[in-house]
């Protein structure tokens, strides 16, 4: 008869266990679900901004290779022109 009980109250036992366990997963999933789309939103975010900065960046750049493009090419004219004067006289 303490055998049966034993074995009744295991079981029982066993069932609230099962029922804590499953509780505690359930909300485990959703707080990792919630966290996921948490750090999902975060890295968007720093997406867009990575990706604004680096067009600015980029734009920058362009700008001076222009600049120093145009300054080259004048410099290099000034000298093509120096250079035929020179050889005309």
């Amino acid at each position: 008869m303490l055998n049966q009980f034993d074995a009744a109250q295991s079981n029982g036992f066993q069932r609230t266990l099962e029922t804590h366990f499953q509780a505690f997963k359930s909300y485990l999933d959703q707080r990792l679900a919630e966290a996921d789309a948490k750090n999902e939103k975060r890295f968007a975010e720093a997406d867009v901004k990575m990706e604004r900065r680096l067009s600015e960046y980029h734009r920058a750049t362009l700008r001076w290779m222009f600049t120093f493009f145009i300054g080259t090419v004048l410099a290099l004219l000034g000298s093509v022109i120096t250079y035929l004067q020179i050889a005309v006289k």
